[in-house]
């Protein structure tokens, strides 16, 4: 569920919904001064408007609140809410939340939508007022059964999550379908995640993709991204490597991590574009230096072998490191494997302990031989029935992995996991 800074991302749309009403056509600027100074409250608004955004004068907010402030003085919404927004950004005049919301009351309680919308964020956030979840509902509600689709959203997010409300997923499906038919593009994203989750309506890969596709065609990265994925698994579409990379790369070019590392991936296998290893490893180094955690180990592996990049293995140990401090457990694993004592390996244990997925590493212990940076790691699964295994790290020329006893092994780049009829699985 699009769940980031939700009630920050209504906001920033309702910003937006409220330009438009701030563009409305400002006529012969005498003629607006005139009709304002004989206490015309259009006129006072028009002005406003004028100084808010420069046009037919130099722009002044302190001198178009004045103008909003008497437009708003005499009821007129738009004015009302403006003057609020003013108030919450601190255009013009001291940024003070208690006043912001004053003025949205004012407004709301006409009817007018956008306050609507704008107070129940105000509840929901906490600003001005003591925050109040169910009192934002209350609101969002108001503007919603008015077909406002920043409310329409909002409301479902509540009904998804259980804010103010009974959690209720087919109530959040009716109020994000509501809002994505009017073009809400998160409400398309989340419309989406829940035809993929089977939330609130039956599973349906085919409505997965009309949904994120819709988003995605507005420029959501996430959406993007997630269409990528649709394609490169063939779920409620062909299956197109190459349509895959397309999406991939619009939401990688927004910045967007996970969508930088599969790009990087299709460069690194040439899956839906010419293979270029030297590309992937950009693409790598973009999402790791955002801290995403597997491409810090996708960079350590390039800096390990030389792939797309020179050799550099003290590069590469910092970033397996970084992967093992961002929660990457198997960069915690093969960080053990390259340190270059059993002093510094320890230090590193507790980032590979107790999420459930990875062994929990109990001991480590060098390997003599005739090879560098070998070790033996004994480790306790939780994975695999509780037995004991052993993990093997070196430098051998290819990727192998061999179960015996209940026992696996690998070298860099590779991960076997014993199967408990002593089958391997490779993972890396």
């Amino acid at each position: 569920m699009k769940q980031t800074v939700k009630w920050l991302a209504a906001a920033l749309i309702a910003l937006g919904l409220n330009q438009a009403v701030w563009a409305d056509d400002v006529s012969d600027f005498r003629e607006n001064l005139q009709a304002a100074a004989q206490g015309n409250a259009a006129a006072q608004f028009n002005l406003g408007v004028a100084y808010a955004e420069g046009q037919g004068v130099r722009q002044d907010y302190a001198e178009a609140v004045k103008w909003f402030r008497q437009a708003a003085e005499q009821g007129k919404t738009d004015a009302q809410n403006i003057l609020g927004l003013m108030y919450a950004n601190g255009q013009g005049v001291r940024q003070d939340y208690v006043e912001a919301v004053r003025w949205f009351r004012q407004a709301a309680e006409q009817g007018n939508t956008l306050a609507q919308t704008l107070l129940g964020l105000m509840y929901a956030t906490g600003r001005g007022v003591d925050q109040d979840d169910a009192e934002a509902v209350r609101w969002f509600r108001q503007a919603a059964e008015q077909g406002d689709a920043a409310a329409q959203y909002n409301l479902g997010v509540a009904y998804e999550s259980g804010q103010g409300v009974s959690r209720d997923d087919a109530e959040a499906v009716k109020w994000f379908r509501q809002a994505a038919e009017q073009g809400y593009v998160l409400a398309q994203y989340n419309l989406g995640l829940m035809y993929e989750n089977g939330q609130g309506v039956r599973q349906d890969d085919a409505e997965v993709v009309r949904w994120f596709r819709k988003a995605a065609e507005q420029g959501d990265a996430e959406a993007q991204y997630k269409l990528g994925v649709m394609y490169a698994k063939g779920r409620g579409v062909r299956q197109d490597d190459a349509e895959a990379v397309r999406w991939f790369r619009q939401a990688a070019d927004q910045g967007l991590a996970q969508a930088q590392v599969l790009l990087g991936v299709a460069y690194g296998s040439g899956q839906g574009v010419h293979q270029d290893d030297a590309e992937a490893v950009q693409w790598y180094r973009k999402a790791a230096e955002q801290g995403y955690a597997d491409a810090q180990f996708y960079l350590g592996v390039a800096y390990w072998n030389g792939i797309g990049v020179t050799v550099d293995k003290n590069r590469a140990k910092e970033w397996y490191k970084k992967s093992c401090e961002n929660g990457f457990s198997l960069g915690c694993e093969v960080y053990l494997a390259k340190a270059e004592n059993v002093y510094e390996a320890n230090k590193y244990k507790k980032y590979a302990r107790g999420n459930g997925t990875w062994p929990i590493v109990n001991n480590i212990n060098q390997v003599k031989g005739n090879r560098k940076n070998e070790y033996t790691v004994r480790s306790k699964s939780r994975v695999q029935d509780k037995y004991y295994s052993s993990h093997y790290y070196g430098q051998g020329p290819k990727p192998t992995a061999k179960c015996r006893n209940g026992t696996f092994s690998y070298s860099l780049g590779r991960r076997g996991v014993c199967s408990r009829n002593g089958g391997v699985a490779i993972w890396y």
